[in-house]
């Protein structure tokens, strides 16, 4: 059997909501702050009655595009998707103590994923004449003009997914550089909301809460605001990296074909078994985890599934110490096609800081959940 190599994160790069970088979510979430603004940065509220309270980034329309090389007609017709990753490439590039051109010529893999591009709607048949619809809005682009920029010679690809798409970016990454596929990694996943179209069409699933708070967790959840963001990793064998934010050991997903939920909903014996699968394949014993971050969805009935699967696979009876349980969607709101690497960006500003970043709008506890009650598991505020 072939050596197999340690895999790290060594590098992040991330826009969230009114935060422009790492540092920045990190002081805002210390700080309790809630990222759900009503403005017309995006549209104007009340347009289609559409809820107006979501977490935007401070900007997306700012880029160099002589830094990239990118010709200025080009930029123009530029998806805003693809933006964003180009720029948070080079940031966890940076991060990881590497400077960008020295990757030039490497065996360094691209994976970005998405979920739906708003902008592509619009512009993919080019309205300004410029001629640049599909190099600008195929979002096969979010991966290939990184890959194109750094002179990358590994593998190149954006996966259309739903909100797993990082974690299978994340997973692949991880199999093409343990087995020695590739040197390095970038992974990236990016949201933007752009126009409340669908914005609409989530709230006639009823998802979506009409307030400025996602309450994850809570008796009166009702739903979640929607949100903006971007982040990118960069993965490396241990044994090259400058900087470990930590050892990647295990990544599962799962995409359910048959079950017995609705399709827009997960399934509490699903969850409960990719949970026990995972952890026996990673050789952990889910009852000494610490500290899990949760979806945490602000819808009652899901936040119920979720903590009670929790409960079964990581509070046996003999358990000495509550599970401590959060979500950044409370802070920031349900980034929903970049969440996967929100929520894991968060787990690392715990590891990295030594304290984990508290939940806000938690007032009263689901009332559906025995394990809060009896003190197995405990939000933390």
């Amino acid at each position: 059997m072939s050596e197999k190599f340690e895999v790290v994160i060594s590098g992040i790069g991330g826009h969230f909501p009114e935060c422009n970088n790492v540092d920045e979510l990190t002081e805002f979430l210390f700080n309790k702050k809630n990222g759900i603004t009503v403005d017309s940065r995006r549209w104007t509220p009340g347009e289609l009655n559409a809820p107006a309270a979501i977490g935007k980034l401070k900007y997306i329309d700012r880029f160099d595009s002589l830094f990239f090389g990118i010709h200025r007609k080009l930029c123009e017709s530029l998806d805003s998707l693809t933006r964003h990753s180009l720029e948070r490439a080079i940031e966890a590039i940076i991060d990881a103590g590497i400077c960008p051109s020295d990757l030039h010529g490497s065996n360094t893999a691209v994976l970005m994923a998405s979920t739906v591009s708003e902008s592509e709607f619009f512009s993919i048949f080019d309205s300004k004449d410029t001629g640049f619809g599909i190099l600008g809005h195929n979002r096969a682009m979010q991966a290939n003009r990184v890959s194109y920029s750094l002179n990358l010679y590994g593998p190149s690809y954006t996966m259309d997914s739903t909100w797993t798409g990082g974690t299978q970016g994340l997973s692949l990454a991880k199999t093409l550089i343990e087995n020695g596929h590739v040197n390095a990694a970038i992974v990236g996943i990016a949201n933007l909301i752009l126009h409340p179209t669908i914005s609409l069409q989530f709230q006639s699933m009823g998802k979506l809460t009409t307030g400025e708070r996602t309450k994850s967790f809570c008796a009166d959840a009702d739903g979640y605001n929607r949100a903006e963001g971007c982040v990118v990793l960069f993965l490396q064998r241990a044994c090259e990296a400058r900087r470990s934010y930590g050892t990647v050991i295990s990544v599962n997903n799962q995409c359910f074909g048959d079950r017995d939920s609705m399709y827009v909903e997960d399934s509490g014996p699903h969850l409960k078994e990719l949970l026990t699968r995972s952890y026996k394949k990673s050789g952990i014993d889910p009852k000494t985890v610490g500290f899990v971050e949760a979806e945490g969805s602000a819808c009652k009935r899901i936040d119920a599934m979720e903590l009670n699967a929790m409960a079964d696979v990581f509070c046996p009876d003999d358990r000495k110490d509550p599970l401590l349980v959060g979500s950044i969607k409370s802070n920031i709101g349900h980034t929903e096609a970049a969440s996967s690497l929100v929520s894991l960006t968060k787990a690392i500003i715990a590891l990295d800081t030594g304290f984990i970043p508290p939940n806000i709008n938690y007032d009263n506890p689901n009332n559906d959940v025995p394990a809060i009650s009896n003190y197995k598991i405990k939000v933390i505020t």
